[in-house]
């Protein structure tokens, strides 16, 4: 269930909060009913877990900016979901550690429906005391291309 946020957390950009895993009917509800007037254009700078963020990629000058949000993160998966009849397409990522290795402690999901690809919600779940914090490099954020290893100031270390 996601719980609606308060101001200060609006502030920040967050569309919801909730430290558990939403159901993918509850996903897909929230995708279907978005409010266009709380989708963000740029990442936040290390999202907490429980954050839910709402993206409009279709109007952000780089559509995988929202990839970059300081941390390091390695594609474990992605389909389209449900199994019969899809509708929306679901990625998940686990953070990396500060020795370079996935861990299941902190994970970052996304999810976009197949008819509107551009808007795409973000879940951080977890914990974050191991996840490998960076500095990205703005230009990544308004960028066309794809960033990798050597746009990023590496480590910053875990988050204490």
């Amino acid at each position: 269930m996601v719980i609606q946020c308060d101001e200060a957390a609006k502030a920040r950009g967050v569309y919801a909060l909730g430290n558990t895993r939403l159901s993918l009917d509850s996903v897909i509800e929230v995708l279907k009913k978005i409010d266009h007037s709380r989708l963000i254009t740029t990442p936040p700078k290390w999202p907490e877990p429980g954050d839910f963020y709402a993206y409009d990629t279709e109007a952000m000058a780089n559509p995988k900016g929202w990839r970059l949000d300081g941390y390091r993160w390695s594609q474990r998966g992605s389909r389209k979901v449900p199994k019969r009849k899809p509708v929306a397409y679901k990625t998940y990522y686990h953070c990396l550690t500060t020795e370079d290795k996935p861990s299941s402690q902190f994970l970052r999901y996304s999810y976009a429906l197949l008819d509107n690809p551009g808007i795409v919600l973000i879940q951080y779940y977890g914990r974050n005391t191991l996840a490998q914090r960076c500095e990205v490099k703005k230009h990544l954020i308004d960028a066309e291309k794809k960033p990798d290893a050597k746009d990023f100031d590496l480590p910053i270390g875990p988050v204490s």
